[in-house]
């Protein structure tokens, strides 16, 4: 989406679709929205498809009604502009049907186009066509159709000779009475049409309008839910919808009301704003200095802001942890405490996890958060006697031989004596290395020391 708009003018926006449809094997339809000096430009042609090379003059429309419409100043009249553009492009594809040996002979195209500006007095449009490809406007809510096709059909229907329903399956619907490229002149039509916010600029081949119902169109292209890229592809998904017996080309273009401005003596000043900017974070750098002087001096601030921190710490669920012991280390009770669960590397892991004990010389918590191995310390002091200060380290360095995401903290407790740790290949012990109660104290879960790792589950 392309989307443009000039100081109190409404804001306009662009999509475009072109679709080959489900049943031709060509797409013989072209089209283009390009900004040049004279506005904004949307064209749409469609080769006819009863000859061949509808796809070269369709493209050889758009190119050349955009190649003369580019090359002119601002101030050009627009609708001169569009008659000029008209003449040289019919020009061009009738000399290239016409070039000896040519294999397009017949080839032709219809072409209908938009020519936006905007100025002071609003939003204009030029409207341009011929042939049977249309443009429609839709205002509050309701689809009302620009063009008046060159057909025979629609002939037919001007002289009141047929009905519109009978115009629907008329054996002459595809008969057009003005195309680009079979006559060495063509007239074009143009009207202006004046635009305002809130309105839809619709242009479309018969791909579109040939198959969907005006009424549908009419529900999509007014649905002010979609947004202009949306409303083209469902413009585009109901002619596929139908059976996309032709191709299907479509230019939009959407006109909205600009933001609200404040009136220029409500407006704050660019400078004024970076100082206000700048008076906000000087107050808010003093208020964070202010509270951590005051928690410095108030005992029962600092006791307020520790519980805070320490709140942060406390889990909605319990924190797995393992313990790795060295042979001849006893962890002692390890059952769950308040926020902690013991669980096991899985067993592709345990290899690994065990010889991280032989790299070290002294106790290591491996913690996801520094504050949790201070916890963890508090709530399991038995692991950490005789005065030795464990390292803490940061988790993610072991992460990947005991298992990513396991666990919050893992802690190591390597021999007392250097002794390095069984091999991974080695059978653990059959007994184990500290002997295990006959009566277990109530309350307390037996653990089993038949392996370095110390799990309980």
């Amino acid at each position: 989406m392309k989307a443009v708009s000039t100081p109190s003018q409404p804001v306009v926006a662009f999509a475009e679709e072109c679709h080959r449809g489900l049943v031709r094997e060509e797409n013989q339809d072209a089209v283009r929205h390009a900004r040049i000096a004279l506005g904004h430009l949307l064209i749409v042609a469609d080769g006819i498809g009863g000859y061949k090379g509808g796809a070269t003059a369709s493209r050889m429309v758009v190119e050349g009604f955009h190649r003369h419409l580019a090359a002119l100043p601002r101030d050009y009249p627009p609708e001169r502009a569009i008659q000029e553009a008209s003449v040289r492009t019919n020009a061009a594809i009738v000399a290239a049907a016409g070039a000896p040996n040519s294999p397009y002979s017949r080839m032709g195209s219809t072409v209908v186009l938009a020519l936006l500006q905007q100025d002071a007095a609003g939003t204009h449009a030029w409207i341009g066509h011929i042939g049977d490809s249309r443009a429609y406007r839709v205002r509050d809510g309701r689809l009302v159709r620009l063009t008046n096709d060159h057909s025979a059909v629609q002939a037919l229907l001007n002289r009141n000779l047929i009905t519109p329903e009978e115009a629907l399956h008329h054996p002459d619907a595809s008969v057009l009475t003005r195309s680009l490229g079979h006559k060495a002149e063509v007239q074009i039509d143009i009207d202006p049409v004046d635009l305002e916010a809130g309105e839809t600029l619709l242009l479309c081949s018969d791909g579109l309008w040939g198959y969907v119902a005006e009424q549908e169109i009419e529900r999509v292209a007014a649905d002010p839910a979609l947004s202009v890229e949306r409303t083209a592809r469902r413009l585009l998904e109901l002619a596929l919808a139908a059976g996309g017996h032709d191709n299907i080309g479509i230019e939009l273009a959407r006109l909205s009301r600009p933001p609200a401005l404040l009136p220029r003596s409500l407006r704050i000043p660019r400078r004024d704003r970076l100082m206000q900017i700048l008076a906000v974070c000087l107050l808010a750098f003093a208020a964070l200095g202010t509270l951590a002087y005051f928690a410095a001096q108030s005992p029962q601030l600092r006791s307020l802001l520790h519980r805070g921190r320490h709140a942060l710490l406390q889990p909605s669920s319990p924190l797995a942890f393992a313990v790795l012991a060295g042979p001849g280390v006893d962890p002692g009770d390890l059952s769950d405490q308040p926020g902690w669960h013991l669980i096991e590397p899985d067993a592709d892991r345990r290899a690994p996890c065990l010889n991280l004990v032989a790299n070290l010389q002294k106790p290591t918590i491996y913690a996801s958060e520094p504050g949790l191995a201070k916890r963890f310390r508090r709530d399991y002091p038995s692991l950490f006697s005789s005065g030795v200060e464990p390292d803490v380290k940061d988790l993610r360095e072991v992460e990947t031989e005991c298992g990513r995401g396991r666990f919050a903290l893992i802690v190591i407790l390597p021999a007392s004596d250097g002794t390095a740790p069984p091999s991974s290949s080695a059978r653990p012990p059959a007994k184990p290395a500290t002997p295990v109660p006959a009566n277990p104290p109530a309350g307390k879960s037996t653990p089993a020391y038949s392996a370095p790792v110390r799990a309980l589950h």
